[in-house]
């Protein structure tokens, strides 16, 4: 199989969208797989000009009714990180040298000659025919121009939409970290603050009873009212801190 003369060669058969070059209209190539028992060719229309390229001849390694259990399977992925590329027609003959093939070929050159007949209407031998022919061609050009147009959009706009949802979700779960620190710092800051008012509190009521030993022995009033303004003033202190903790934590 591999021993065997080949005839290889070169064409451009790829393109890409954002070249200025590229025309959904225009950009085509093709390629003529015929078979004729264990016999192969391929050929190549590099721009769809109706001129086929030998490109390969062989003979297959299969016995000569291999057709009768093939399938036919086509791609026109080339993976994940490389561009997807459009299978715009796909024919079948029963005949190795098929005859209606040349209608094909006409109609494709019809199509290729297509991005000049602009140039026509101002030519005094394009008649009626010929107008209403290059305007139904011109309105069948722009249909698929106009396809290719909005399939671009549609991907890329579902390529932003779906970018934006990642981001989205990421930036929520940032913000709840953040929540969750503040909220922590701020409980953590309060606790401690609890503490060290209590016991200035309690520091201060037995300076107080060590001051004046007398107010143990005068009724509960006293004690009560001191007990109670140390309080207020520490209620007071612990909501002004908490207040400086939430500015702080959340600018």
């Amino acid at each position: 199989m591999y021993d065997e003369k080949r005839v290889g060669c070169n064409a451009a058969v790829r393109y890409h969208e954002q070249n200025a070059n590229f025309d959904p209209v225009h950009s085509i190539s093709r390629i003529k797989v015929r078979i004729d028992k264990t016999r192969l060719v391929v050929e190549v229309d590099e721009h769809a000009s109706g001129q086929w390229i030998n490109c390969h001849e062989m003979t297959l390694p299969f016995s000569a009714d291999w057709l009768r259990t093939s399938t036919i399977g086509i791609s026109a992925s080339t993976g994940a990180v490389a561009d997807n590329h459009d299978i715009i027609r796909f024919d079948t003959y029963s005949e190795f040298m098929d005859a209606t093939i040349g209608a094909v070929d006409s109609e494709t050159v019809m199509n290729s000659v297509s991005k000049d007949y602009k140039n026509w209407l101002d030519s005094p031998n394009c008649g009626t025919d010929c107008i209403i022919a290059i305007l139904q061609k011109e309105l069948s050009n722009f249909r698929i121009d106009a396809e290719h147009r909005f399939t671009e959009l549609k991907e890329k706009t579902e390529n932003t939409v779906g970018k934006l949802k990642k981001q989205e979700s990421e930036n929520e779960r940032r913000v709840r970290e953040i929540e969750t620190q503040v909220r922590n710092g701020i409980d953590s800051s309060l606790e401690e603050t609890k503490k060290v008012l209590g016991a200035e509190v309690n520091e201060k009521i037995v300076k107080q009873l060590e001051k004046n030993p007398d107010i143990a022995s005068g009724g509960w009033k006293t004690p009560f009212a001191l007990l109670f303004v140390g309080m207020v003033a520490g209620a007071a202190y612990v909501y002004h801190k908490y207040q400086a903790l939430m500015k702080s934590h959340l600018l």
